[in-house]
């Protein structure tokens, strides 16, 4: 991984050549890119004026808005509240985007697994203060934020050995994100396959090629990174991670409803 990103807002003039030439397509996570990382997962709501920034952004003919994010499709819908965009929930396990929707057939096959997998792992943690069990449908998540730190490693114990057998059969396989043990069918498919699928999709419908702008916040976003790299604009919000396949940083959410505004003033 590269070591060293430079901070987007010092390089608006350079960025922008890209951006003016080409219709853009906006691609951004939602957890700690749109809205800022809070203790539960139906706390992260949308304020007003980045639903706003959002909505001018997707009624400019100029550019193409899409949510890729860890939260299933109907969550994700539910929290950005807007019609017209891209709607990318599971790591782009699900898709909707002009009324069609795209479901991994992989994945949904492994959907009564990740279920049981849920469903077990409701006794086995709960006397552990804190912890939250999200079946999302084709993955799971085990949210471990307002967890006591000395009962974390007991946490990811269980859920490592409740998940074991499903792991060496090849069904599932276990990621790490922000405070969080992801349960994932074991398929070839991430936010970079995802993105892929959507640029695709944003292309066929309007028969003519898309600048990729790409904004996210976590481990999952840097396979997007990766496959982006060399083809548009790749930006980290954060203000502690040095190591990242971005080529940009920005600092918080404030910083990038910054930038979203000025895009809608250069075009």
């Amino acid at each position: 991984m590269p070591t060293h990103m430079n901070h987007l807002m010092n390089f608006l003039n350079e960025i922008s050549t890209g951006i003016i030439e080409k219709k853009t397509a906006l691609l951004l996570d939602y957890d700690g890119t749109l809205t800022p990382i809070v203790s539960t997962p139906d706390e992260a709501i949308l304020y007003d004026d980045m639903r706003s920034v959002l909505g001018k952004l997707k009624d400019d003919p100029n550019y193409v808005v899409a949510v890729i994010s860890g939260r299933s499709l109907m969550d994700v819908k539910s929290k950005v509240e807007l019609d017209g965009i891209c709607y990318a929930g599971n790591h782009g396990m699900e898709i909707e985007y002009l009324g069609d929707i795209y479901i991994h057939p992989d994945a949904k096959k492994k959907m009564q697994v990740i279920k049981k997998i849920c469903l077990e792992s409701h006794p086995l943690l709960n006397g552990i203060e804190g912890v939250i069990i999200e079946d999302k449908g084709l993955t799971g998540s085990i949210h471990y934020r307002m967890v006591s730190p000395k009962e974390i490693p007991k946490v990811k114990r269980i859920v490592e050995s409740t998940i074991k057998p499903y792991i060496e059969k090849g069904d599932i396989k276990l990621t790490h994100g922000k405070m969080v043990l992801e349960i994932r069918p074991n398929i070839l498919w991430d936010k970079g396959k995802a993105v892929e699928w959507v640029l695709k999709a944003i292309e066929r419908a309007v028969s003519q090629e898309y600048f990729p702008v790409y904004i996210g916040d976590d481990r999952t976003d840097e396979d997007a990174f990766k496959v982006l790299k060399g083809k548009g604009i790749t930006i980290l919000v954060s203000s502690k991670i040095k190591n990242s396949n971005a080529e940009f940083m920005l600092y918080n959410v404030e910083e990038v409803k910054n930038f979203l505004n000025w895009l809608i003033t250069i075009k």
